[in-house]
C-alpha cells in the first residue's frame, strides 16, 4: 500500500479543511508524516487530489475578493454599525479588475513621430 492510499485517502476530508484554513503545503504534509515531494507527487499522480487543492485556493480567493469588495463599496457589520467605503481598496479592485482604466501609467500610440528640438544651453543637460 502507497502512502497516498495509507497516508492521504483515510484524511481526505480533513486535508480539505485545512487547505481551505489556509495551511500551507509543507506545514500539511508534516501533518501527514509525510514529506513534501511525497504530497507533491501524489498530487500530480492523482488528478481528483490535485483538484482538491485548487478547489480549496480557489474558494480562499473567492473568500477575499469578496471582503475586499465589501470594503471597497462600505458594509455593514455584526453589530449594525455602518463601515464606510474604503478609497484604497476601491482603487486596489480597479487598478487589477479594469487595468486599461485604472493603471497609473498609460501609453499613448502616436500616429506620427514627435521631433524635439533643445536650446543651445540644455544640450549639455
Amino acid at each position: 500500500m502507497g502512502k497516498f492510499e495509507s497516508a492521504i485517502l483515510p484524511q481526505l476530508e480533513k486535508i480539505r479543511a485545512r487547505i481551505e484554513s489556509g495551511i500551507s503545503c509543507a506545514a500539511l504534509a508534516r501533518e501527514l508524516g509525510i514529506s513534501l515531494s511525497t504530497l507533491n507527487r501524489c498530487r500530480k499522480q492523482h488528478p481528483e487530489f490535485g483538484e482538491l487543492f485548487a478547489d480549496a485556493e480557489s474558494a480562499r480567493d473567492d473568500l477575499v475578493e469578496e471582503a475586499l469588495l465589501r470594503r471597497a463599496t462600505g458594509y455593514e457589520n455584526s453589530d449594525g454599525k455602518e463601515i464606510p467605503p474604503d478609497v484604497r481598496a476601491a482603487v486596489f479592485w480597479l487598478k487589477n479588475r479594469r487595468p486599461e482604466d485604472w493603471q497609473d501609467r498609460r501609453e499613448i500610440a502616436l500616429s506620427e513621430p514627435v521631433k524635439i528640438e533643445l536650446k543651445p544651453e540644455e544640450k549639455d543637460l
